[in-house]
């Protein structure tokens, strides 16, 4: 206690170098899902033989699209979170910690809309191609995003945790 100051003194700072921590890693992990996932995304359907069937509806595209802009958004927000984290260990400025919770709070928004949307997509691609469910990239990217959902969702309840007072 005479050396760091009383658990009072102490806590805040603490706290905040918690809540860096986890931005740094949620930061981390939406760098590397999202990147994976704009570069693979495509791959699932090539070679599907509904492919080169009838075009989808249109509310079918634009929410594939939607998708696309939703995870293209976090790796910049990701990015953003790495270079907030970079100068908050530099320079205890308050500014910054606005900045910290502001990217936080987006990566979380992403996280969930991202979510709902790839999982809405995912099921009325099912409902459209009977073959989808039976075709091997969507069964093995449904595993593998299913885990980088689990993933993520872990990072950001963890950054939530240590942002709560």
């Amino acid at each position: 206690v005479v050396e760091f100051g009383s658990p009072a003194q102490v806590l805040p700072s603490w706290q905040a170098e918690l809540a860096v921590g986890a931005l740094r890693g949620l930061s981390l992990r939406m760098l590397a899902i999202a990147g994976v996932g704009v570069v693979a995304g495509d791959l699932t359907w090539r070679g599907s033989s509904w492919s080169g069937g009838p075009r989808p509806p249109a509310g079918y595209l634009l929410l594939s699209n939607s998708v696309d802009w939703i995870w293209m958004s976090a790796l910049v927000l990701s990015v953003a979170g790495l270079l907030v984290v970079w100068a908050t260990a530099r320079a205890p400025r308050p500014g910054l910690a606005l900045a910290q919770r502001a990217v936080g709070t987006g990566l979380t928004g992403v996280l969930a809309l991202g979510i709902v949307t790839g999982s809405a997509l995912f099921t009325w691609s099912l409902n459209l191609w009977d073959a989808a469910a039976h075709w091997p990239p969507m069964i093995i990217g449904a595993v593998l995003v299913g885990g980088a959902y689990f993933s993520l969702t872990r990072a950001a309840r963890g950054w939530l945790l240590a942002t709560a007072r």
